[in-house]
Formats: C-alpha cells, sequence, structure tokens
C-alpha cells in the first residue's frame, strides 16, 4: 500500500524558506520503529504522521463538524510531543490536497492533547498550548550558557525541558556560533536564544539549538514561541507579537496570546509531493 509523502517549508511563503516538513497521509498506524526509521531516512527537522481520527461525537450525537485526524512528528533521532511547524504543515497539507474543505477547520489529536488549525485570509492559525518561563538563579548555569554561546547573558529562564536566555541585544543573536557539543551534553532539550527586536516590523527575534534531539539549529520553532509569547508577555505585558526566527533559512510567525494559549498564525508553501513504497 502507499502512503502519500508531501515536503513542505512552513512558516514562510517563499520556497527554501522556513522550517522543512515531510508530511504523510496514512491510513493506519505503523509500529514506532518504522516511524523512527522513516524520519531518519527523511532526515528533515520534523517528519509528521497522519492518520484520519473518528469524529468526536458531541452532546447530540451528530458528528463535529471539524475534520480530525492522529498526529505524531519525529524528528531524526526522536519522538516530539509538540511541534508547531509539523502542526502547521500537516494542516497545509491537507487542505492544499482536498482531503479536507478549506471550510473546515482541524483538530489534530496527539499523545498529550488536542491541536486545531483554522485557515483565513490571512493564514493558516495553529493553537498550542503556552507554556510558561521561570527564571533560574543559577550563577553556574548562567556561565556555562555564556561558555557554549560566547557571548553575555542577561537571564536564564526554564520553560519546560528547555532553557530560554536573553541577550543583551539581535546583533550578537544573529552572530552566534554556539558549541554544539557543549549544549549536547547538557540535561536539556534545547536552548532557546532571544532578544529584543532592532526593527520595527518585529518585537522580538530568536533562534534555537536542540542537537540532543538531532536537529542543531531549527529553523522555525512553533513549540519555542509558546515560551517566547509568555516570556516577552512577561516583559512588556503585551498579548500580541511579531517575532522572527534567525535561523538561516529564518521566518515569521505571528503570536496572540489567548486563556493559557498561544495562537501561531503563518504561511506555508508546498514544495514537493510523491508516494512511499513498500
Amino acid at each position: 500500500m502507499t502512503k502519500k509523502l508531501f515536503h513542505i517549508d512552513a512558516f514562510t511563503e517563499e520556497p527554501f524558506k522556513g522550517n522543512p516538513a515531510a508530511i504523510c497521509f496514512m491510513q493506519q498506524d505503523e509500529s514506532d520503529s518504522w516511524l523512527a526509521a522513516f524520519a531518519a531516512e527523511m532526515n528533515l527537522p520534523i517528519t509528521a504522521y497522519i492518520i484520519p481520527h473518528p469524529n468526536t461525537i458531541q452532546d447530540n450525537a451528530t458528528p463535529s463538524p471539524d475534520a480530525h485526524f492522529s498526529l505524531r512528528s519525529f524528528t531524526p533521532n526522536t519522538e516530539m510531543t509538540l511541534c508547531g511547524h509539523a502542526t502547521l504543515a500537516s494542516a497545509h497539507a491537507l487542505w492544499e490536497s482536498k482531503v479536507v474543505s478549506k471550510k473546515q477547520n482541524i483538530v489534530f489529536h496527539t499523545k498529550d492533547e488536542l491541536l486545531t488549525a483554522k485557515l483565513s485570509q490571512l493564514g493558516i492559525e495553529i493553537d498550542l498550548p503556552l507554556i510558561n518561563t521561570t527564571p533560574l538563579d543559577q550563577q553556574n548555569l548562567k556561565k556555562e550558557i555564556e561558555a557554549l554561546l560566547n557571548c553575555d547573558v542577561i537571564e536564564i529562564h526554564q520553560c519546560g525541558n528547555r532553557r530560554l536566555a536573553l541577550l543583551p541585544d539581535a546583533e550578537q543573536l544573529t552572530q552566534l556560533n554556539p558549541d554544539l557539543g557543549k549544549l549536547k551534553s547538557m540535561d536539556i532539550e534545547g536552548l532557546i536564544i532571544t532578544a529584543a527586536s532592532t526593527q520595527t516590523l518585529y518585537d522580538f527575534v530568536s533562534r534555537f539549538f536542540a542537537p540532543k534531539v538531532g536537529v542543531d539549529e531549527d529553523h522555525v520553532t512553533g513549540s519555542a514561541h509558546c515560551a517566547l509569547a509568555s516570556f516577552w508577555s512577561q516583559k512588556t505585558m503585551k498579548t500580541q507579537f511579531n517575532a522572527y526566527q534567525a535561523s538561516p533559512r529564518s521566518g515569521s510567525l505571528k503570536l496572540t496570546l489567548k486563556n493559557n494559549r498561544v495562537l501561531i498564525r503563518g504561511q506555508a508553501k508546498t514544495i514537493l509531493t510523491g508516494e512511499i513504497y513498500e
């Protein structure tokens, strides 16, 4: 049985920008070993697998008007429980392939929770959980991160199993060449770097490094912005942001905080489609 495959660049309107993802349509689940092996074969920041999910039955026993799918996401070496660009790219693939009507919202059932996507004239909006950030007053940790970044750090925050570092300015952020070996040896999933933007178009800029999960530098990271939205909201008391991830491929996101959720809006571009033969 063949499986439909898409290569999609998320959080961009231009080809070969933003964050690439492989999106695989399946009719039934495969073993974890198959899913992991295929993600390693694709060798992209994320490979997402979509399987039709029975529509949720409402109280009146009628099917939900939304389209429901199970969603699992793998880097080349591990499964991720939350991936924003996989969610956005998956929704884009479903609408563009006409599997789902553009009038329908999409509900993704992940291992941890439900993620939703809806389409508007302004792009795709995905609804992700807010990730709270907590300041860490640990001088040893601050020195360790300054050493691997080779620059000064103003603050270190914890956000789940990641760390967030605030830098003095955006120029330092764009010029970073971190010691990925040192970062990989730390007991964290990844490191978010951020600074206030010097461009009026954006509120803040960021980069994200996660060599422990097989992604040295992620290009545009939706899940990192669930923490960045929380962090910058505490700093500025704002609830809406224009964000820019300054990776070599780069990408932009529009963020809105709402009831412990982060609404992330962005674009996507299909690069190629194909089929998987076994």
